[in-house]
């Protein structure tokens, strides 16, 4: 059983009666935000009222539904891929108790590896509702164990055999209320990993009200005095050239290998990336993240009314082979990621040479080290968080051109890992300036937007339809631009849906 992660949260009294304890699981190491499971039941269960929130962890969301329409909540969470299975424990929680979900390590161990040092007495809970004894489990599987017991056992974790606690979290995204000091404090005390911590610290909510800007959205562009004729950002859409899609593919492809770690060979990608940018007129600089990996090409459009605030839109730039430790393979990478970065090139240029002024800086980037574990784009989003730089939203295209010969074009949106209202609105944006092209959803995980969303950015992520791994080609030397099923006019069209959603988000003026 692969090591998993650990889940705590002091619960706030809970007000819903009848409610029970859901435990959604995934097979990715990404989750959705606990928050961003709840919002989505709020909006599309109408049976589901108000839910409670407990945490997430790695692998795990547990949070509270009432009684009536769980079943039906929890099916549709599984049906749009929010989670591969789903438990729910058909009884209420006590108040102000401490909730626990845990991975077994090895098939060897058992939940009561855990409990044996706090023994095994069962939970009472008085009158005030305050929890006391030891612990009580609810719920014990071959992988996942979840119990609660008093906030007071909390001192005896830290001298607990916690085997497999190699990441913990506590998100307070509406089921509990911790401070921000009493994370820290319970962050030194279990030795949390920072990535862990960073996300337990996740911002509540995003920078732009992202659902009141599809509304403003849709108003305008359905009111009366609209045209779409005099739209600017249609006036750009259309600009999207295959042409000129296909002229930065070649070059791009005619590195032999854009491995990230494979010496001085990929450097030419960065430098062919950097000059492409020079000759536009802007600024390009390099992002280096880790000795012998080539660095992340980052350049810039500056925002006209607030500079300081960013929209970030991303494609990877790097590839690889099937062995990832082989520097000696030719790997073209024409869809993976060749056409995002394709994608984002066009964007630029278009952009840069029609002199599109924004409100918000837009900044195009071209990761590197995403093969190995999104490793440039970690590092760029940490260092953003870090820092305290605000980011509006990240827009990420990572294969997007091939089509199984005869179907029809088609963009899915990752629906792991990525906000779910930021995931609205660009879907709308499509739909109104790229009408031709499907738009459906990928539960593939994972692409450079995670990196963001994992530190409290709304991220959205487009893909090919099937998600990243439906193209015979992925990761052969045999992906490159001329063959069947890489499709040039898919590509355009994702192309022109991603400009008009950066147009969208950056405000153009």
């Amino acid at each position: 059983v692969l090591l998993m992660s650990i889940s705590l949260c002091v619960a706030e009294p809970l007000q819903l009666p009848g409610g029970h304890l859901a435990i959604c699981t995934v097979r990715q190491p990404l989750t959705p935000a606990a928050g961003e499971i709840g919002a989505y039941l709020l909006a599309h269960e109408p049976l589901v009222k108000s839910l409670g929130v407990y945490g997430v962890s790695m692998t795990t969301v547990l949070f509270q539904v009432p009684g009536v329409g769980a079943h039906t909540a929890l099916t549709r969470l599984q049906e749009v891929g929010y989670c591969d299975s789903w438990t729910l424990i058909e009884r209420e929680i006590p108040t102000n108790s401490l909730l626990v979900a845990s991975a077994i390590q090895a098939e060897s161990d058992k939940p009561t590896d855990l409990l044996t040092p706090l023994g095994s007495s069962t939970v009472s809970v008085g009158s005030d509702g305050i929890v006391t004894g030891a612990v009580s489990m609810l719920y014990a599987s071959d992988e996942l164990y979840v119990f609660f017991t008093s906030a007071s056992v909390v001192a005896e974790f830290p001298a607990l055999e916690l085997r497999g606690a190699h990441a913990i979290t506590s998100l307070c995204n509406g089921g509990c209320d911790m401070s921000e000091e009493e994370i820290h404090s319970a962050a030194s005390a279990l030795a949390w990993q920072e990535p862990v911590l960073q996300k337990a610290l996740r911002r509540p909510s995003p920078l732009v009200d992202l659902r009141g800007l599809l509304r403003e959205f849709l108003e305008e562009r359905n009111g009366a005095a609209y045209d779409i004729a005099e739209d600017p950002i249609a006036e750009r859409v259309a600009l999207v050239s295959q042409d000129s899609l296909r002229s930065f593919l070649n070059t791009l492809t005619s590195v032999y290998t854009r491995l990230s770690d494979a010496g001085d060979v990929p450097l030419q990608a960065s430098y062919f990336i950097k000059g492409f940018l020079q000759g536009l007129g802007l600024d390009p600089f390099f992002y280096y993240f880790k000795d012998g990996y080539v660095p992340d090409v980052c350049a810039d459009i500056t925002g006209a009314l607030q500079p300081e605030v960013l929209v970030v839109i991303g494609a990877h730039m790097d590839d690889r082979m099937q062995n990832i430790n082989d520097p000696t393979a030719r790997a073209p990478g024409a869809n993976d990621d060749g056409s995002g970065s394709a994608m984002l090139s066009e964007l630029v240029r278009i952009f840069a040479e029609t002199k599109t002024v924004f409100e918000y800086t837009v900044r195009f980037c071209w990761w590197a080290g995403e093969e190995q574990g999104l490793l440039g784009s970690t590092a760029y989003a940490n260092e953003l968080y870090a820092n305290g730089t605000e980011v509006v939203g990240m827009l990420q295209g990572d294969m997007l051109a091939y089509r199984v010969p005869g179907a029809p074009t088609q963009v899915d949106m990752a629906t792991r890992s990525t906000d779910y209202d930021l995931t609205m609105l660009v879907n709308q944006v499509t739909a109104h300036y790229v009408p031709e092209i499907r738009i459906g959803n990928t539960t593939s995980c994972c692409t450079d937007s995670a990196s963001f969303y994992n530190v409290g950015y709304a991220a959205a992520a487009y893909n090919e339809a099937g998600g990243y791994t439906i193209d015979p080609e992925y990761h052969n030397t045999m992906d490159v631009v001329d063959r069947p099923g890489y499709n040039l006019p898919q590509l355009q069209q994702i192309t022109q849906a991603m400009l008009a959603g950066a147009a969208v988000l950056g405000n153009i003026l």
